[in-house]
């Protein structure tokens, strides 16, 4: 692109110079297929391949690092994020007054995405995905027969499994979704842990014979499971 066709689409575009930078660095990531913990160029060879300022470089990536896309570590340089892009709590959980009943909203959708996504998962699930999810169930298990907040393992174990259809999207929408695992391990940690661990049991065995139709029943059961649970505390409330 030579430097006239720059200055006049940065002239057309109303956004301040800094926002428009942080655009082509998000660009530069994507050409250059930067995965999450990648290095990207430093400020120096950003400036000269863009053609701006460092000055500029700098509000750029602080913009960047505002939307969770880069990570500036200290005396190392500057990261691509885990998970560009999505910042924490995107869905405002913490503002939220009931959270017992945003929690059981966010397990019915639940419901729609991982019965769905569960039937294509279970005609591709390789032996590698499987050792995954029960590596993921047995750390869980452990972690809620011990009393600990188990969301984290169970958010990956349901991410994992969504993801296996294939769909590429899963990895940054499901997370989402079971966002609100952590306020049911809050609110439950005080139940017995057999049915979550049955739950995921019945998931791993259904997938293994690549029984779609099973694992969606299954899977329907184990989210029902953990709403049914929730109202029983809400209606206590």
């Amino acid at each position: 692109m030579t430097n006239e066709l720059k200055r006049s689409i940065y002239a057309i575009d109303s956004r301040s110079l800094a926002e428009r930078v942080a655009d082509n660095i998000e660009r530069l990531i994507k050409d250059k297929n930067l995965a999450p913990g990648d290095k990207i160029p430093n400020e120096y060879e950003l400036a000269n391949t863009l053609e701006v300022g460092r000055s500029t470089v700098r509000e750029a990536v602080k913009l960047l690092v505002s939307r969770n896309v880069l990570e500036v570590k200290r005396g190392s340089g500057t990261y691509v994020c885990d998970n560009p892009g999505m910042v924490e709590d995107p869905l405002g959980m913490r503002f939220e007054e009931d959270e017992i009943k945003a929690a059981i909203d966010l397990a019915k959708i639940r419901l729609l995405l991982e019965e769905h996504l569960g039937m294509e998962a279970a005609e591709v699930a390789s032996e590698e995905d499987i050792a995954e999810l029960k590596r993921l169930a047995d750390e869980i298990s452990e972690l809620l027969l011990a009393g600990k907040d188990y969301s984290e393992p169970d958010s990956a174990f349901h991410t994992k499994l969504c993801s296996i259809s294939g769909n590429s999207v899963v990895p940054r929408l499901v997370p989402l979704v079971v966002s609100g695992m952590g306020t049911y391990a809050k609110v439950t940690k005080y139940k017995p842990p057999l049915n979550a661990i049955e739950g995921h049991k019945k998931i791993i065995a259904a997938l293994e014979k690549h029984d779609a139709k099973r694992l969606r029943r299954v899977i329907h059961d184990h989210i029902q499971s953990g709403i049914d649970t929730m109202r029983e505390l809400e209606s206590e409330k």
